[in-house]
């Protein structure tokens, strides 16, 4: 019985951590409502404070005399509020009875949201610097991927000269293979990059422009993987359509379709969505050249 209270109480704890972070809260929240925040909260202690004297000995003293219950009254229970909150304190008029306690509460909340204001306008700067070094580590690493992507596109394009040229034999069928999964690795780092889990406030949301490029080299180097795997089929056949390159294949797809299904409902110019629907056309073409039944080895 224990155990079960015990495994309840972690599971709640756990569950309210996840419900509520302190520190993406204050990362999240604004400047301006922060302010507007400390406003409030200066205006509902006033509000306390001037209907706390409404009660005997429970107000707040002016010159060792009950402020008066009317607008004057209001006024220095506003006065009060603000140089509580601030951590002022004037003297010339002072909390009794449980106007003391009220009075600790402000002081807390107001030291602890005044040091957030702080934080928030220290850190702008530095806020706008960082997002400066994202934009250019984010573009540097799309630039990277596209880069990849050639560079495939290159390399396969050299192994089908030496296929046609008969210096691919059988044992070098590695080097196709190599190839193949290294493309498949570029398309989840570009599958991750295009296609957030969750929606964050550092993820960066490409323009349509970077987007169309990417998606372009997406579909050209699946050009260049179809026609790769065409003339592996017919040079070699079973002995290349193992159970590992049929598997790297389809996660091809995988990620290929993911990108596809996160865009398609998007708004995006006519441009970009039909070179996105191209990737489509392309994984047919990949899927028709791996499942062919009569391609078979020209020469061993």
């Amino acid at each position: 019985m224990f155990a079960r209270l015990k495994k309840g109480s972690i599971e709640l704890v756990e569950k309210t951590k996840n419900r509520f972070d302190p520190v993406n809260f204050f990362i999240n929240t604004k400047f301006k409502q922060i302010f507007i925040s400390y406003i409030l909260i200066i205006f509902i202690f006033a509000g306390i404070y001037f209907a706390l004297n409404f009660t005997e000995n429970n107000g707040l003293m002016y010159n060792k005399t009950a402020i008066t219950s009317n607008v004057n009254g209001f006024y220095n229970a506003l006065y009060f509020s603000v140089i509580t909150a601030t951590a002022t304190g004037y003297g010339d008029i002072a909390p009794i009875g449980l106007s003391k306690a009220v009075a600790i509460l402000e002081v807390i909340a107001g030291l602890l949201i005044f040091g957030m204001l702080i934080s928030k306008l220290v850190s702008y700067k530095q806020d706008i610097l960082l997002d400066e070094l994202y934009d250019l580590t984010f573009e540097d690493k799309i630039n990277r991927l596209r880069s990849s992507l050639y560079l495939f596109r290159t390399d396969a394009g050299k192994v089908i000269e030496r296929i046609e040229s008969g210096q691919l034999t059988v044992k070098r069928l590695y080097d196709a293979t190599s190839l193949i999964t290294s493309f498949e690795n570029t398309l989840e780092d570009i599958e991750n990059i295009l296609c957030p889990k969750k929606k964050k406030e550092f993820i960066k949301d490409l323009n349509e422009l970077t987007l169309e490029l990417v998606v372009n080299s997406i579909t050209l180097s699946l050009s260049r993987l179809t026609e790769l795997v065409v003339i592996l089929k017919n040079k070699y056949g079973n002995e290349w359509s193992n159970d590992k390159n049929i598997l790297t294949i389809s996660k091809i797809k995988t990620y290929c379709l993911k990108i596809q299904d996160y865009y398609k409902d998007q708004k995006l110019n006519e441009s970009t969505l039909a070179k996105i629907r191209d990737i489509n056309k392309n994984i047919y073409e990949i899927e028709t050249a791996v499942s062919s039944k009569d391609n078979l080895p020209k020469d061993k």
